[in-house]
């Protein structure tokens, strides 16, 4: 949670649009990052420096451009690039390679196919489109549980790999396993039960992913209360995790360690097989029945009988143990 800083950002972000943009270089976006995007504070030395390089290879791979007439700054482009890194930083592969072109409208803006007005919108073309309007409040507003940036970047992070982009290994392999913890939290929305989460995320699977992804950079310690495994579960899909005002990567190991300890484990249940009271006693008497009788005419006949019978004897014996 950002609550020590987030209400100093947005009228210090404002300052600094008016008294002059920024270029794109290592020097001055470090010093914008520090002053006015908390999360880059929250990072050790270490990874701020692998957020900044990120971050500019972020702005040089992708086409960030204004859908309509909009001022649209190095600042506000350093922001957009700052957001999708805050979420992919813990993973190996994390520059989202099938979405190319990001585009900026001022507000909400009109979705073609039906005329509806969106915030934005992370399409399967290899786009995605933002209100700057929307996505500026979601870092000025830390207490609601709704960012943009993260929002569609979370879209873009699990539609990566469906156009054949290569996905980061762990996230593609996990993603199972992430839902299954997400189950009970995603059905209490759908059924309308009482929840943590804004009803938007029981719109689909989808939604809810990423509505869970705001909501656990913002207020992580509510849904660990709340639901733990989908905590540490999402912990682990994403390698990070803040507490207060430290942001800790490369986390895996031990939140899965965490996680495991919420399992009883097998030593708590008894395995009992009632044997007596099942139609397979019926069958291995009549089996046992058949068996003797093979084994006495063998005896008295021929000794491939008695052997074979000897062998179906013992491979009772031994199936049912």
């Amino acid at each position: 949670m950002f609550l020590f800083t987030k209400k100093r950002f947005f009228s210090k972000f404002i300052n600094m649009l008016q008294n002059g943009d920024i270029v794109l270089e290592p020097a001055q976006l470090s010093f914008f990052y520090r002053s006015d995007f908390p999360y880059f504070g929250t990072l050790s030395s270490q990874y701020q420096y692998i957020f900044l390089e990120r971050c500019l290879q972020f702005i040089s791979e992708k086409e960030i451009i204004v859908g309509e007439k909009f001022d649209l700054s190095n600042k506000s482009i350093a922001l957009i690039a700052a957001s999708a890194v805050q979420l992919t930083i813990g993973l190996n592969t994390w520059n989202l390679s099938y979405f190319t072109k990001i585009i900026v409208y001022p507000s909400d803006f009109e979705s073609n196919p039906n005329g509806l007005m969106y915030r934005g919108e992370t399409n399967l073309n290899g786009f995605i489109k933002l209100s700057w309007a929307s996505f500026i409040h979601g870092y000025k507003t830390s207490d609601d549980n709704i960012n943009l940036g993260l929002h569609e970047f979370s879209h873009a992070l699990r539609f990566n790999s469906i156009r054949g982009h290569t996905q980061d290994y762990f996230v593609e392999h996990y993603f199972c396993a992430w839902l299954a913890e997400a189950n009970q939290a995603y059905y209490d929305l759908r059924n309308n039960r009482q929840s943590i989460f804004r009803k938007y995320g029981g719109t689909n699977i989808n939604e809810f992913i990423s509505v869970c992804i705001e909501h656990y950079f913002e207020s992580p310690d509510e849904i660990k209360c709340t639901y733990p495994k989908l905590y540490y579960a999402t912990a682990i899909l994403l390698n990070q995790k803040t507490d207060g005002a430290v942001t800790k990567i490369d986390i895996r190991q031990n939140m899965f360690e965490q996680k495991n300890s919420l399992h009883p484990g097998f030593s708590h249940y008894a395995f009992r097989s009632y044997f007596r009271q099942t139609q397979v006693l019926r069958t291995y008497i009549i089996a046992l029945i058949s068996v003797l009788y093979g084994i006495a005419i063998a005896v008295a006949s021929n000794l491939e009988f008695f052997t074979l019978g000897f062998f179906i004897t013992v491979y009772l014996i031994f199936d049912f143990r």
